[in-house]
């Protein structure tokens, strides 16, 4: 297979052939057309993500999107010539992938591997940490802070289809208003925004945030907590900017409030069948055109490394995608 693979952390990406990885039992084989790329890779490849390689050379990639070509004997379900979408540990940089078939979700006639390739951590992610974690109802108003990043902006679509309204926060009001018009938000905010309880007081008529999707961190959690009603649910899903936020219990204490961690590796290990239930709701919502997801940028997979400095440089609006086979 060719691939994007690491010799060692903290080093850029080669390209080249790898041995194929041998079909065990229960798994299968899929020629990946497209993988998206996420800030968890950047962490793995830096050696500071929670999950680490065990043997090197390793190749990168939670996600990806393409046909399936072998399945074990033992597998049911999935079929050869099927459309997917996988999700990995590692992997998702080449143009072949073996996964557990339990990771591999039949993708819509609709959908590109492109698009598909951008959705599983994006709005996997979304999905869990509001309708699972934070039991979101559709009354309820919603902040995303990264609005206008992969999981931000999947995180404004998934709660806008679910019937919330929703706050979008991003560093810069172009970034804001992309989050309005490619999410659908009700209101986009600056960081540096002087007051956001008065504008989403007087925007939403609503006294505060009845939950706050967080991939950010830093000291952009001080101004969400301020932003939360009595009883709000706070879901920490990560650190983008760098920094772990301070968080003082006191706000906590007489808001009564919920503070949630959402780590999305811990469902996909442990229960795959309700990661899938996810998948099915929100291609359900892709069918009906409530969800989108936006990409910013394609790179072929020779130029994995320009990819990923996308990210790290924080160009991209949406998600950043890797073409790993061209199209026939």
């Amino acid at each position: 297979m060719r691939a994007a693979y690491c010799e060692r952390i903290g080093e850029t990406l080669l390209v080249g052939d790898l041995p194929d990885t041998p079909l065990l039992t229960g798994q299968v084989r899929v020629d990946t057309h497209a993988s998206g790329l996420n800030f968890a890779d950047l962490l793995l490849l830096r050696g500071t993500y929670q999950e680490k390689p065990q043997s090197f050379p390793f190749v990168p990639g939670l996600e990806a999107a393409g046909v399936v070509v072998e399945v074990c004997p033992t597998v049911s379900g999935v079929r050869p010539g099927d459309r997917v979408m996988v999700g990995m540990q590692f992997g998702g940089y080449a143009d072949q992938a073996v996964v557990d078939a339990s990771s591999v979700h039949p993708i819509p006639d609709t959908m590109g591997f492109i698009e598909a390739a951008a959705l599983g951590i994006a709005y996997g992610t979304a999905i869990g940490a509001l309708k699972w974690r934070a039991r979101l109802d559709a009354r309820e108003t919603v902040l995303v802070l990264g609005a206008s990043g992969g999981a931000g902006l999947a995180a404004v679509q998934v709660a806008k289809a679910s019937g919330a309204k929703v706050v979008a926060a991003a560093s810069t009001q172009a970034r804001a208003d992309f989050a309005v018009s490619h999410g659908g938000a009700d209101l986009g905010l600056t960081y540096s925004h002087p007051d956001w309880r008065r504008a989403i007081r007087e925007s939403l008529g609503v006294e505060g945030v009845d939950v706050v999707f967080d991939p950010v961190g830093g000291e952009f959690t001080q101004l969400a907590i301020r932003c939360c009603q009595a009883e709000a649910r706070y879901i920490v899903i990560g650190f983008a900017c760098g920094e772990l936020p301070e968080i003082r219990p006191n706000i906590f204490l007489v808001k009564n409030l919920d503070l949630i961690g959402f780590y999305r590796g811990y469902y996909r290990s442990r229960f795959p069948s309700r990661v899938a239930d996810g998948f099915s709701e929100i291609f359900a919502w892709h069918c009906e055109g409530k969800i989108r997801a936006h990409v910013d940028r394609v790179f072929p997979l020779a130029e994995a490394n320009d990819a990923l400095n996308a990210i790290t440089q924080r160009h991209a609006m949406g998600k950043v995608v890797l073409q790993t086979r061209k199209e026939e």
